[in-house]
């Protein structure tokens, strides 16, 4: 191979077919917000009130994001998130997405390359393994599967991950939600779940109450934020 290491991973994304990822549903499809739901699982989510920072505006903004595209298209190769501070889970409205994971103890049987000082990409293909290329890899352990239509997969804010459409009949379609432990948005107070959403003002939904919209989850994360915010001086 004569072509540099980075220029290669971009040249193997790039030669798959078009996708739409990572985009600000809002952005893409504002009507949505009145009618997709949110997962009960994920609420109340801390993300909001761990987020109060200025350095989390672009994903309180962009909160949820938007994926659409055909089989075998990806949003990059193997990675670890930038905001590996934030867990993420995603949703699969249509299609299908297979995907795979690693704990970082593993970062060095994946072939890692560093692109920049924060960014971890690395060359190993999980869903077609080169052992030539990355002996490496048969020594990491991990997790690995198919992500159907009505399905959500939480996934730790570090871990070395890889996801691919694969549904080869229709698009797939997905929603990325950012996430937090009440740990994170409490941090060092040691307290429970319970304590910590009455000291943020969020609360639990209760048995068979719906969950609520988009709009509504978004516009009471947003006054989460901000209370935390003005508690923190930054109102």
């Amino acid at each position: 191979r004569l072509l540099p290491t980075k220029l290669m991973l971009l040249l193997e994304v790039f030669a798959r077919p078009r996708y739409l990822h990572d985009t600000s549903l809002n952005g893409v499809c504002s009507d949505a917000l009145d009618w997709v739901r949110v997962p009960r699982l994920l609420l109340p989510n801390w993300f909001f009130a761990a987020s109060w920072e200025k350095g989390y505006d672009k994903q309180v903004k962009d909160e949820p994001t938007f994926f659409i595209g055909r089989a075998q298209t990806m949003s990059y190769p193997m990675h670890k998130n930038i905001m590996s501070q934030l867990d993420f889970s995603l949703v699969v409205f249509e299609g299908a997405k297979r995907f795979s994971l690693f704990n970082m103890v593993e970062h060095d049987n994946l072939n890692p390359f560093a692109v920049g000082n924060s960014i971890w990409l690395y060359l190993v293909d999980a869903f077609a393994p080169d052992l030539v290329a990355a002996p490496g890899y048969r020594y990491a352990r991990g997790f690995s599967g198919v992500l159907a239509a009505g399905e959500m997969l939480w996934v730790p804010g570090d871990a070395i991950h890889s996801f691919e459409n694969f549904d080869f009949k229709q698009p797939t379609v997905a929603i990325k939600f950012w996430y937090n432990s009440h740990s994170v948005a409490c941090q060092g107070e040691g307290i429970g779940e319970a304590d910590c959403a009455a000291r943020h003002g969020m609360t639990f939904p209760a048995v068979g109450q719906e969950a609520p919209t988009l709009r509504h989850y978004l516009a009471d994360g947003a006054k989460v934020r901000e209370s935390v915010r003005r508690a923190n001086g930054l109102g």
